[in-house]
């Protein structure tokens, strides 16, 4: 049912405000998950991969941090 289906809008502001607010709560995988959004539309922001690399690290997923 293709009708009803909810469309998904990017709004970068708003998935930003909620990272850094999960960020600064602790969540740690709700901002990986939130910045990875992001980072799927501008793969090369690399304020958003500076930010996001220490919480990768901090997860225990060292490889990704790296890259």
């Amino acid at each position: 049912m293709a009708l009803f289906r909810r469309r998904t809008t990017y709004d970068r502001a708003r998935i930003l405000e909620a990272a850094a607010r999960a960020r600064a709560r602790g969540k740690r995988r709700r901002a990986i998950d939130l910045y990875r959004q992001v980072l799927f539309v501008e793969p090369r922001n690399g304020d958003l991969h500076a930010k996001l690399a220490p919480l990768l690290a901090d997860t225990g997923q060292k490889f990704d941090a790296w890259q």
